[in-house]
């Protein structure tokens, strides 16, 4: 039942009391069963890091839409279902490097994923932001050749 205290006659208006102010003492309470362990936490703040990490990627290569519309690139995720032998076209950011051997290894990232290119010495390309055409080899690139973004993009202003 609803009661509107407006329409009410004044002898029948409830009494309200008036507020009274307490003192709040602050308690400190321990749960028994920890909701957040250490395992989680980190996978969090992984997952919140790569976001991050993939968030920056994408607006670095969005400068530079206007030169990848051309090419037909392979996102960095699928280039491991690329039959094995199939020239491809990656881009994105250089990440790590590790050298084995005569090779240098480096992880590209795009947002969408990473994917490892191989480099000889030769055509090793030095900007952060690259454009990689090679061969797909066993989930990864064989780099033939790679340009820096940046100069490309210098290069297709003028």
């Amino acid at each position: 039942m609803l009661i509107d205290f407006d329409t009410l006659a004044p002898a029948e208006t409830p009494a309200r009391r008036p507020a009274v102010r307490t003192k709040r003492s602050v308690v400190e309470v321990t749960p028994a069963v920890a909701l957040w362990d250490d395992a989680v936490l980190d996978r969090i703040l992984r997952d919140q890091a790569d976001a991050l990490e993939r968030d920056s990627v994408i607006r670095s290569l969005a400068g530079y839409e206007h030169l990848l519309a051309d090419v037909d690139l392979v996102p960095a995720d699928s280039v491991r279902t690329v039959r094995d032998g199939t020239e491809v076209f990656v881009a994105g950011r250089r990440m790590s490097r590790s050298r084995a051997g005569v090779t240098i290894v480096v992880t590209l990232r795009d947002g969408s994923g990473a994917c490892e290119v191989v480099f000889t010495p030769e055509n090793l390309c030095a900007g952060e932001l690259v454009l990689v055409a090679g061969v797909a080899d066993g989930g990864s690139v064989r780099a033939n050749d790679a340009w820096d973004l940046r100069e490309l993009a210098r290069r297709y202003q003028s």
